[in-house]
């Protein structure tokens, strides 16, 4: 079943009973779900403010402001996360931050006054949606979309996939403050009548509880998660599993099918382009584009397709491809520097240039390295001030100076795990950084 944009915001038979959001303890149904929308969407359109910021971290009241400033003809800001740094570097794009303190301390203040839902269709497709992305750059990149845009690759996913999910409930492990989430985890439910779970899933013991209610569902993924499931269970009857953020490494997708017969549908895209292609890694290595997904070819063989997800009419990618016919294709690697750490993306010349506005450092180089898992090690040339520190204070102690101003800026999980230091990076006659050199500093003992 696939509602209309119109559809789903109008009364019909089913208003009253229908479940959209539910946990252990509580449910939301369809009808005081339109009502909270219609409810802060006037207050929204009381204010004279315009752009407003998303941060919110539960996932019903989340969908309840954005449909809520959709209506209202304002603009909603999907903040990437809620780091200091992140804020302050960001505040000049929105006027107004609502996280979940701001709901719940103004919800007194709202009441409905007149039904506004209607103008969630007029505003459907007004660019009136922006994430953001680390580009290229390292800087943070504005993306604009709109809601037709992405109510697109929802057609997109349950014209492929609707026979599989069918009504199940959708649970998740990812946030729906980008793009993948909001797309698979709440949008792509909602819109094909599904309801959606608002507890989000962080651990296996957390996911194998659900299954005790012996009830299929479909999972929304990262490779993170589906890593760390270790049992020995025939899970393929109970869970419809997608996949993206990263790429599910081989022995991990090979291990999913061997001990739980379970096969994530890895989905590969971007902010930038939405959804572009799928695969089961365990039938086939290479992806295929979704239908409505078109590769374009180029000279330099970087991914580019042409897509009813973005207002663009291309968008060039930073992966390198082989493509083998008009639909499929294998990824040959990225051709910037930005890498995924547990799922989650990372440039790491802007890492470098963060850590080098601390007084004690001259210059640093990054580097993505693997051992059992892969994470960020940092080469630092230190500066005179630095040097004293060095002396002064022990190892631990500067590494933690370090972390400590890039928690500024970055997750827990994005801050480097190990640091050298050295007199000088080591480059080459052109000044070009050494990178293999550089990984050697890392395996050999201080």
């Amino acid at each position: 079943m696939m509602l209309s944009i119109n559809d789903f915001f109008s009364y019909n038979d089913d208003y009253e009973q229908k479940i959209v959001f539910f946990s252990d303890t509580t449910t939301l149904s369809k009808k005081a779900f339109i009502a909270q929308i219609n409810a802060l969407g006037n207050y929204f359109k009381s204010l004279k403010a315009v752009r407003f910021a998303l941060a919110v971290d539960q996932s019903d009241q989340f969908t309840i402001a954005l449909f809520a400033l959709i209506a209202a003809g304002k603009t909603a800001i999907l903040l990437p996360d809620k780091q200091p740094g992140t804020l302050n570097t960001l505040k000049a794009e929105y006027d107004i931050l609502i996280d979940d303190y701001w709901l719940a301390s103004h919800q007194p203040l709202y009441t409905t006054q007149t039904d506004i839902l209607d103008n969630i269709k007029a505003y459907q497709d007004k660019l009136n949606i922006i994430l953001f992305s680390s580009g290229s750059t390292g800087q943070p990149k504005k993306i604009k979309k709109s809601l037709a845009y992405l109510y697109n690759e929802v057609q997109a996913l349950q014209y492929l996939f609707g026979s599989l999910v069918q009504s199940h409930p959708t649970y998740s492990s990812v946030s729906h403050q980008h793009l993948y989430g909001l797309v698979f985890y709440i949008l792509w439910p909602l819109f094909s009548a599904r309801s959606v779970c608002i507890q989000t899933i962080f651990y296996p013991e957390q996911l194998f509880k659900k299954l005790q209610q012996n009830t299929p569902l479909v999972l929304i993924s990262n490779p993170t998660l589906l890593a760390r499931l270790d049992c020995n269970e025939n899970l393929s009857e109970r869970i419809i599993c997608f996949s993206a953020g990263s790429l599910l490494k081989p022995h991990i997708a090979q291990e999913l099918y061997q001990n739980l017969t379970l096969t994530p549908y890895e989905i590969l895209g971007s902010s930038e382009t939405g959804i572009i292609a799928w695969r089961c890694q365990t039938h086939a290595e290479n992806w295929r584009c979704f239908d409505e997904v078109e590769l374009i070819h180029n000279n330099k063989d970087l991914l580019t397709v042409r897509a009813p997800f973005f207002p663009e009419g291309s968008v060039q990618s930073g992966d390198y491809i082989q493509q083998h016919d008009h639909k499929t294709f294998t990824l040959l690697g990225r051709a910037d520097r930005i890498v995924k750490i547990e799922g989650k993306r990372l440039a790491l010349n802007y890492l470098e240039a963060i850590l080098s506005q601390h007084p004690w450092i001259s210059e640093c180089y990054a580097i993505s390295l693997a051992t059992t898992r892969q994470y960020i090690g940092v080469v630092i040339v230190l500066n005179q001030d630095g040097l004293k520190a060095y002396n002064s204070y022990s190892r631990l102690q500067i590494n933690r100076e370090f972390k400590n101003h890039l928690s500024q800026y970055f997750e827990a999980t994005l801050l480097p795990k190990s640091f050298r230091y050295v007199h000088a990076l080591p480059v080459n006659r052109q000044g070009k950084i050494q990178k293999e050199q550089i990984k050697r500093l890392f395996f050999v003992r201080d």
